[in-house]
């Protein structure tokens, strides 16, 4: 199995009909988009339904959803700011300016096991955040009921560097020499070992350089 630009290009001009994801409100740039406010309405014995629409999605299309109101209540996201703002304020106070692996040192804050971290600082904010039952839903239809869940808190000011490209998955950081020993079938499996997602805290327009997706 070799990978090449020509598939790779063609991935990219394939077109999802709305119809393969019938709890999905649109497919937005081949991206299927769900209503947090509707799947929270879900009677359980649909879930089952939802989920194979996601690990399908995942597997074999675009590779990532959307959900839209993903928190019931925007002050639940908006205290779990204030905590973590206060932890990276802390953090660099007391002079640990480690930073980010993917840029030089002190072009943005990175937060380390922001789940302890934030655990220990406010186990009420903490309870209120991680219950969110979409939450769980996400991460049980692609890893099954035992999965382990960790986050990491990286804030980059107007105007820095971009980080440099990497993958988040089983293979670590390591350099593209080091990648490359690797087979293609090994890289693809580690996929399948890993849940990446991201709760937008505030309002991240394309100026501000958030990260961008190439569907499949």
């Amino acid at each position: 199995m070799v990978a090449s630009l020509s598939d790779f290009s063609a991935g990219l001009e394939h077109e999802y009909e709305d119809q393969g994801y019938p709890n999905a409100v649109c497919v937005d740039q081949q991206v299927p988009v769900y209503d947090g406010n509707q799947l929270r309405d879900l009677d359980p014995s649909q879930w089952q339904t939802v989920y194979h629409e996601w690990a399908d999605c995942w597997l074999r299309g675009a590779g990532i959803i959307v959900i839209s109101a993903f928190y019931a209540s925007r002050e639940t996201v908006n205290a779990m700011t204030r905590v973590l703002d206060r932890i990276l304020d802390q953090e660099y106070k007391d002079q640990n300016t480690i930073g980010d692996h993917f840029n030089r040192q002190g072009m943005n804050k990175r937060l380390w096991n922001a789940v302890e971290k934030a655990a220990l600082a406010d186990p009420r904010v903490f309870i209120d955040y991680y219950q969110n039952p979409l939450l769980g839903a996400a991460t049980e239809a692609w890893l099954g009921p035992g999965y382990q869940v960790t986050a990491q808190v990286n804030l980059v000011p107007p105007g820095s560097p971009a980080q440099e490209p990497h993958r988040d998955y089983h293979l670590g950081f390591q350099n593209i020499d080091e990648v490359v020993r690797y087979l293609l079938h090994t890289q693809t499996m580690s996929a399948l070992l890993t849940l990446q997602a991201a709760v937008a805290h505030v309002e991240i327009p394309v100026e501000s350089g958030p990260t961008r997706v190439l569907p499949h």
